[in-house]
């Protein structure tokens, strides 16, 4: 059986939590301002506050990070953590 299918869920599930959480902290609080300018978008803009985001892209931004999560926890984490192979 190949290590992929061995790997934990909760762990997954929490680097996927980890991943999002660190992602919200780096865009809002601690580089919002630096982030806008970069992108050269104005927060004082009418455009930029009425525009609601598009809910595809937290859809494909979980999926992907789900399964990145889980070969990263594949590849990362000690076998001694990893659930044994039922054969």
């Amino acid at each position: 059986m190949s290590s992929l299918a061995v790997v934990s869920p909760a762990a997954v599930a929490a680097a996927t939590v980890a991943q999002t959480l660190a992602g919200f902290v780096f865009y809002g609080p601690l580089f919002a301002r630096r982030w806008l300018h970069a992108m050269r978008k104005d927060k004082n803009d009418p455009k930029y506050l009425t525009t609601p985001p598009d809910p595809r892209n937290y859809t494909v931004k979980m999926v992907s990070s789900v399964i990145l999560d889980a070969i990263k926890v594949c590849f990362l984490m000690p076998r001694s953590c990893r659930r044994p192979c039922k054969r």
